[in-house]
């Protein structure tokens, strides 16, 4: 039996934003890859025992999955002789969503995933399919340099 409509509502409500944030934020596409994952839950019979991880693993491999088929488009585009102009413009209205950018993307991912997904190293270690040490560290690091740009904003 699938998962039902309350228990999808509740994680829909507790972790959309963190799952946009977790598979790129604002750039194009993140919202559609988030749905997709949430669709894909919604169909499995049975539903998986955690569906927080469960989530978080399938949005990852959607975003991989879309990037690349982005970059196999503009390629495409490109040897045709449509080149187009791209421009991303990020406008934020948190402090902290500029001090999450700062981060290399890795990091940001495994920031996010621990503080808002509440996701274990060992969760995220399988939803990136990395080591648990090397996620830890890469949270470390990330945690540090946050630290270190949030003292350096205040003191502006």
């Amino acid at each position: 039996m699938p998962i039902d409509a309350n228990s999808l509502g509740k994680l829909l409500d507790d972790y959309w934003p963190t799952l946009v944030e977790w598979v790129g934020g604002a750039r194009d596409g993140a919202e559609d890859v988030v749905q997709s994952a949430f669709i894909k839950l919604a169909s499995e019979d049975p539903p998986p025992g955690n569906p927080v991880a469960w989530l978080f693993t399938v949005s990852k491999r959607l975003a991989i999955n879309e990037q690349l088929s982005r970059t196999k488009r503009r390629l495409r585009e490109s040897r045709v002789g449509r080149n187009r102009a791209e421009s991303t413009v990020r406008v934020t209205a948190f402090e902290i969503r500029d001090l999450l950018c700062s981060l290399e993307e890795r990091e940001r991912e495994i920031v996010i995933a621990r503080i808002w997904g509440g996701l274990t190293f060992d969760e995220i270690a399988t939803a990136c399919a990395d080591s648990k040490a090397t996620i830890w560290r890469s949270y470390q690091s990330g945690i540090s340099k946050l630290k270190s740009a949030y003292g350096e904003l205040k003191d502006d």
